[in-house]
């Protein structure tokens, strides 16, 4: 006789051993007496004291607490004798838990988190309605003289703020940096109720005169998180200087840690007063008194008995006024447009979280990510469902024992709970440690979302607390109602399958059905985003993505005039032609993918139809050589050169579609266009192919070049050097002429064209790469729980199986059965599956390029992929019933 036989034969005899002490045990609680001596002998002598004890203490009577300590450790134990189980199933829950909680952390730090500030409940954000193609549309941004209005007329707001977020460069100690700055309204901080935690903060007297500022001269507030980066929390700095954008400013005060602005995303190293606005952004001029010039947000505090609707008819009826003095005055302004302006109403957004300009770009991708990492938790728990109701299964026994000692079925139910809370709860602890690796994976996709504080902090504790609690309870509580059911006397004496019957077994093969389903809605999905990327890739952008290295400048922050910017700017790009391993160079005041400057052009001869769009084609100003350095092909004409000088007849190039757009079947060669209304000063001399000018997914676009000698300076440039080696000596050599030029003008934006190509798709990237990643798990967690069902499956069945093989069946024909169960099972899955997964990808088909919601393709690869790996886990158990002893197997039972 083998060990595992002999192994069997006593336990069987344990059984019978305990079928008669059990026997005993109850008839001595009919009559009224616990137990004797010899009773608990005997039952510590076959090794299993604690069932029977705790078992005889819940049907004599236990206190809660003790009951559920009892719990506690009991499940501990049986965790401990079922290690691989127990490992299983929490690595199942802490990957899905981990993928939540960090989506969770992006999402709580981008939309949800409040400003630690004085009562951010009743901050409001000043917005005006408008419909723009039949959209609502918010408008945001506003003049400093509506502010003022805003500020100083309204009865309803306690105060009212306003700041404008910006890039600046900061001179410390003779090292120039380029930081993120912001410019706000003497009264910013006593608003929003911040203190400092060294010196003073910016207050209503240092912002009253443009230029100076106040009593105190220019002063800047440093940010925390900047005070201890740059200067080492070092209190000294308090009361030195700083240079901003080449202007001295003093350091008067640190804000309270924690604080970074009330715009999410954009989190200011710097605070400087609204009066100097002409040196904290010099590239719009006479911000402070255009009413017109709409450049800043507005935030208010409401009054305490104050309702929104009655703040919003004050500020609408004082929008109107504004609209009245100085946009409506004078008989040019179209009716259309003066209707329009008359019907805008001012409506208060709630500003407790902020503002932020991430929140509608991540909107939808945070969304779908969501979404995903729950049907990962969902297939989790459906696998740890199907655990515990196999392991119900080897425990009938036991649980029939307790049922006969006296124990209720309410108290077993929520012993078999704290055994699923301890499992969930360990995993969303390990789901805790998994989640941060998660979201620096998220992160480094996001590069917008750099300055977001994203923490694990108690919101994200709580979180996975809740999703613990929850995960517990669902994947829990169905098992442990069917596991207290068993028919107590058939399973006492061993009568009867020793499996969960064939009601629980619908109910395992149903969690393994929806484990399918799920798993083909994300593989099909991910198939879907991974094909899109694809298509996004292999796009031709129109230029060159190799070996060009683009490296931007802005002399306009140190208030250059145009004519030394564009000295400046001369004198750097003859330099860089002559730097080692330089082949071409040439400047535009744009990246390839970054251009978003409009200008209302007019064509000579052209008569817009009135359903036609505004004529605001996409403007670019470059220097000569730049279509042969980015590599764009010239259709027609010529590209700029030495002749066109500032006196020179002003010259333009477009693309292939301004000339099909207003040129359509004609030669634009010498044709002639504005910038003004019947002035049509600017010849068209060049025609290029078209390019990609914002991303990869737009349509092509009007786009318009002009030279730079010729055109307004708004900002900074960009020069692009095509190379012929290394890059990072070129950085050096240009950073150094830089500095010889201007050692306060700092080199940013350091990369090369495919960079900024790769950089544009990291949404899709994020998309493609972490659906993968999650439908590959849920891949391999269905497998698992379809090998679990088909084990249980096969060990219930091994009785009719030798059965089978005694009447002379083929191992091929057993394997053959059990595969066919296997199969229906995820036949049964796919067939719910690929709806929901049209459904899905119809919702998110916005998200899509160039692939069809419907795509037969991503459907069948990915039913392919789940049935190769489905059978590949229904095999193991099918090959172990083709290889069952008939003569062992009819001995079973």
């Amino acid at each position: 006789m083998r060990w595992w036989q002999r192994k069997r034969l006593e336990r069987e005899l344990d059984r019978e051993l305990l079928d008669h002490l059990e026997f005993e045990a109850s008839e001595q609680r009919d009559a009224g007496q616990p137990p004797g001596e010899a009773w608990y002998a005997a039952r510590r002598a076959l090794g299993n004291t604690a069932l029977v004890k705790e078992t005889v203490r819940e049907a004599w009577g236990w206190t809660f607490l003790d009951g559920f300590s009892q719990d506690l450790r009991y499940a501990l134990r049986t965790l401990r004798w079922n290690p691989g189980f127990a490992a299983v199933a929490v690595l199942a829950l802490a990957l899905g838990v981990g993928a939540n909680a960090a989506i969770y952390s992006i999402l709580d730090a981008v939309y949800l988190r409040l400003l630690p500030v004085e009562k951010p409940e009743r901050l409001v954000v000043f917005t005006t309605q408008f419909t723009l193609a039949k959209e609502l549309r918010y408008n945001q941004s506003f003049s400093y003289p509506l502010y003022r209005e805003v500020r100083d007329r309204t009865q309803s707001l306690e105060g009212a703020i306003a700041y404008r977020s910006l890039i600046m460069n900061a001179g410390i100690n003779g090292s120039t940096e380029r930081i993120t700055g912001a410019m706000v309204s003497g009264n910013y901080f006593s608003v929003l109720g911040v203190q400092p935690v060294a010196g003073t903060l910016v207050g209503p007297e240092d912002d009253l005169k443009p230029g100076s500022g106040g009593a105190r001269g220019p002063v800047a507030v440093l940010s925390y998180a900047y005070w201890n980066r740059r200067f080492g929390g070092d209190a000294g700095v308090i009361g030195t200087r700083i240079d901003l954008n080449g202007a001295p400013f003093t350091i008067v005060g640190v804000a309270r840690d924690g604080f970074s602005g009330t715009e999410v995303g954009q989190a200011p190293d710097v605070f400087g007063p609204m009066m100097m606005e002409s040196l904290l952004n010099p590239t719009n001029p006479n911000g402070l008194d255009a009413p017109r010039n709409v450049w800043l947000r507005i935030m208010g505090r409401l009054k305490q008995a104050t309702r929104v609707p009655q703040a919003e008819a004050e500020l609408s009826l004082l929008l109107q006024r504004f609209y009245q003095r100085y946009y409506l005055q004078g008989s040019d302004v179209p009716p259309a447009r003066r209707r329009a302006l008359m019907e805008q109403r001012v409506t208060l957004l709630p500003g407790s979280t902020g503002t932020s300009g991430l929140r509608k770009k991540f909107s939808q991708p945070l969304t779908i990510l969501m979404a995903v990492a729950g049907f990962v938790l969902l297939i989790a728990c459906a696998n740890v469902a199907s655990l515990l109701l196999t392991r119900a299964a080897g425990r009938q026994r036991e649980i029939a024992i307790r049922l006969a000692l006296g124990a209720t079925r309410g108290r077993l139910v929520c012993q078999l709970l704290v055994e699923s809370m301890i499992l969930a709860m360990a995993g969303s602890t390990l789901g805790l440690l998994i989640s941060r690796w998660v979201r620096d994976l998220i992160l480094r996709f996001l590069p917008q979302a750099a300055d977001v504080s994203v923490a694990l902090d108690q919101q994200v504790f709580g979180f996975c607390l809740l999703l613990g609690v929850a995960t517990g309870l669902l994947f829990g509580l169905v098992p442990a109602l069917q596991a207290t059911r068993p028919s107590v006397a058939p399973a006492l004496k061993g009568v009867g399958h020793s499996g969960l019957g064939p009601a629980r077994l619908n109910l395992r093969q149903g969690l393994v059905v929806l484990q399918v389903a799920l798993s083909v809605l994300l593989l099909t999905g991910a198939g879907l985003f991974v094909r899109s990327l694809g298509n996004l890739e292999s796009i031709d952008p129109g230029f060159a993505r190799q070996n060009v290295l683009l490296l931007a400048v802005d002399p306009s922050l140190k208030s250059y005039p145009p004519a030394q910017a564009k000295a400046f700017y001369e004198r750097l790009l003859a330099h860089a032609k002559t730097l080692p391993g330089v082949i071409r160079a040439a400047m535009a005041d744009s990246s390839p993918l970054g251009n978003n400057t409009n200008n209302t052009t007019y064509v000579e001869g052209y008569q817009p139809r009135s359903d036609e769009p505004a004529l605001d084609p996409n403007v670019s100003v470059i220097t000569p050589e730049y279509f042969q350095t980015m590599g764009v092909r010239l259709l027609m004409g010529r590209e700029f050169d030495a002749r066109d000088t500032a006196t020179a007849p002003q010259v333009a190039v477009i693309n292939e579609t301004f000339a099909r757009h207003y040129f359509p079947g004609q030669n634009p060669l010498g044709r002639r266009l504005g910038f003004n209304k019947d002035r049509y000063d600017v010849e068209i001399v060049g025609v290029v192919k078209d390019a990609k000018y914002g991303n990869l997914r737009e349509a092509s676009t009007r786009m318009l070049y002009g030279p730079l000698t010729q055109r307004r300076l708004w900002g900074h440039m960009v020069l692009h050097l095509r190379t012929a080696g290394e890059v990072a000596p070129l950085v050096a050599a240009v950073r150094s002429y830089v500095r010889e030029l201007d050692k306060d003008l700092p080199v940013f934006d350091v990369q090369t064209v495919q960079q900024e190509v790769d950089r544009s798709l990291n949404q899709d990237k994020l998309i493609a790469t972490l659906s993968g990643m999650f439908s590959i798990l849920a891949l391999v967690l269905s497998a698992i729980g379809l090998y679990g069902v088909m084990s249980y499956a096969v060990s219930r069945r091994v009785r009719e199986i030798g059965i089978r093989m005694a009447l002379g069946a083929e191992a091929g024909k057993i394997v053959g059965l059990v595969l066919k169960e296997a199969a229906l099972l995820v036949t049964a899955g796919v067939l719910v599956g690929l709806p929901a997964a049209y459904a899905a990808a119809r919702i998110v088909s916005g998200l899509l390029y160039g692939v069809n919601p419907a795509d037969p393709a991503s459907a069948l690869l990915a039913t392919a992929a789940l049935g190769l790996v489905a059978m590949a886990a229904a095999w193991i158990p099918a090959r172990r019933a083709a290889r069952v002893s008939p003569t062992v197997a009819l001995r079973c039972e």
